[in-house]
């Protein structure tokens, strides 16, 4: 039984990265056919749902509807086959004002079957798998091809919209730019006593015996929107880049400092070195550090730097910060650190969040613009969202959280907060 649960967990990791062959999903079709494996893909589905990567505004006779419409091979008002399968007459899908409106002008639609969900439950996960697969953008069906998709449903479904990932240039001491994500593994170059390598989706720097020159080669790692990256310094520190942040640091430390200078938002965890501590630049601030693990959120749109401890200890301008402590402005604060490297970790914190913050954070992370048709809403979000999501999908998470949304290309139009 446990094997039979691993290949279907298996099976449906798969289909949602889309990466199952076709004969996968039809092992998958196979195993649920009998019912036999409705308990996992629950978990799964349920999992999946509270992840934000399925709508929570369908209600079962949606779910009917949509489901009936896929499977049907004539036309829909011909598929109904006996009213004992039949849901609760007077039940309507739920569907836009807008598209209500045109729905009305062109009068009588054609009846659409409905299937009960009471007495056949199986169908109801088949119905939330196949929501999830159109929402994915694709879906294959053992009855054959779908129909081709109704006038104007490229303005309903556009593509999904890719989440972040590894992206980042690095500019060499002498002017050259790397592109990270295209390179292979392996030595990138050679700066001034230090190999550049690649390794494990990071940079790292390996010092080069002999003689070392008396000149400091100087590099630069930046990401762009959508895109972050890990560095490891030549003196071992550990470095995470958010997206549109960078660093520049010498290919190797010398006298009795270890200086980096930041943009945007970039997390350290760094080696004790009384004799050298670890000193870092936002272009405002000086941040003195004495080993430690620290995050500091420098993007210009934020305001004054933010410097949030996790462990050790650091001298901000002189202020010393311990463990759950942020300073920013010169005012320090106790600190959700959970929060500030939450996107470290692949998720989106939004507890307490300014909403326009939080838009910011999509902003860079998806590639997109945010426009505001009725002003910036003042209000606060709560919740988490992973940021492995779709750009679509996290939009219905924060919709869930109380927000509306139109999207067009890659601009997100705020329509209104309920």
């Amino acid at each position: 039984m446990d094997q039979h649960i691993n290949t279907i967990q298996e099976l449906y990791r798969k289909w949602v990265s889309r990466s199952a062959t076709e004969a996968e999903l039809e092992q998958l079709f196979r195993l649920l056919s009998d019912g036999s494996g409705l308990a996992s893909l629950d978990a799964l589905m349920k999992a999946r749902w509270h992840s934000g990567a399925i709508t929570a505004n369908l209600t079962d006779t949606d779910l009917e509807r949509i489901l009936a419409a896929v499977l049907a091979k004539g036309p829909v008002n011909e598929a109904q086959e006996s009213s004992d399968a039949l849901a609760p007459e007077g039940a309507e899908l739920v569907v836009a004002a807008e598209e209500r409106e045109q729905l009305a002008a062109e009068g009588p639609q054609p009846a659409i079957p409905r299937i009960s969900f009471w007495r056949r439950p199986l169908l109801r996960y088949a119905a939330a798998v196949l929501l999830l697969a159109i929402g994915a953008g694709w879906l294959y069906l053992r009855q054959g091809p779908m129909p081709p998709a109704p006038e104007g449903m490229e303005k309903i479904m556009p593509a999904a919209i890719a989440p972040g990932a590894s992206k980042a240039i690095l500019q060499l001491a002498d002017g050259s730019v790397l592109v990270l994500d295209s390179a292979a593994d392996g030595r990138l170059a050679e700066q001034q006593g230090a190999t550049v390598i690649k390794k494990d989706g990071q940079v790292l720097y390996q010092g080069v015996g002999g003689q070392q020159p008396e000149t400091i080669a100087w590099n630069t790692m930046s990401t762009p929107r959508g895109g972050q990256y890990r560095l490891v310094l030549p003196d071992g520190t550990k470095v995470w880049l958010n997206a549109v942040s960078s660093i520049r640091y010498p290919t190797r430390f010398t006298g009795g400092s270890r200086l980096v200078t930041i943009t945007g938002e970039v997390y350290f965890e760094t080696l004790a070195d009384r004799a050298r501590p670890f000193l870092v630049n936002t272009g405002t601030e000086q941040v003195v550090v004495l080993g430690t693990r620290f995050n500091v959120n420098a993007y210009a749109e934020e305001g004054s730097p933010r410097i949030s401890l996790l462990e050790g200890m650091v001298k901000v301008d002189g202020l010393l910060l311990k463990p759950g402590q942020a300073c920013k402005g010169q005012r320090i604060t106790p600190t959700n650190t959970g929060q500030d490297i939450a996107w470290i970790n692949g998720l989106f914190n939004f507890d307490n969040m300014p909403f326009e913050q939080a838009m910011r954070k999509l902003s860079r992370w998806y590639d997109v613009d945010i426009i505001y048709d009725k002003g910036i809403p003042e209000a606060q979000l709560s919740g988490e969202m992973d940021r492995n999501l779709t750009l679509q999908d996290a939009l219905k998470g924060l919709d869930r959280m109380g927000a509306r949304f139109r999207l067009e290309g890659r601009t997100v139009h705020v329509i209104a907060l309920y």
